[in-house]
């Protein structure tokens, strides 16, 4: 299996999407993948707010999820993360925390936050 993580492009943004709904609604149980969030767009709104700050990951050479840095003043939240269900339980998110914290470390910040369930 091989991983890749690099900056999201805007040609991923339709696929990261699905991939952030798909993850999500898989983890809550919701019959409809598509329905998770409603109309809200999670992953075009990060990806416009800093292009240096949205990462994808691929796995052979497939988009696998995506993770964001987001930027509220003098806070910083990381997420949220989303990995497809098929490369659940593989490892593989671990490799989205690093490109995320080697941001942190190049912004000022003085809270940083992370996007998840309890």
């Amino acid at each position: 299996m091989h991983v890749n993580v690099r900056n999201l492009r805007e040609d991923d943004l339709e696929e990261a999407d699905a991939i952030l709904r798909l993850s999500f609604s898989t983890f809550t149980g919701l019959d409809d993948p598509m329905s998770f969030l409603g109309d809200a767009d999670y992953i075009r709104s990060r990806y416009a707010a800093d292009l240096n700050s949205a990462f994808a990951i691929e796995v052979d050479g497939n988009l696998a999820g995506s993770n964001f840095v987001t930027n509220w003043g003098s806070a910083w939240f990381l997420g949220p993360i989303s990995i497809h269900p098929n490369y659940w339980n593989k490892g593989i998110s671990k490799h989205l925390i690093i490109p995320v914290l080697e941001r942190l470390s190049k912004l000022e910040i003085q809270y940083a936050g992370l996007v998840t369930f309890a």
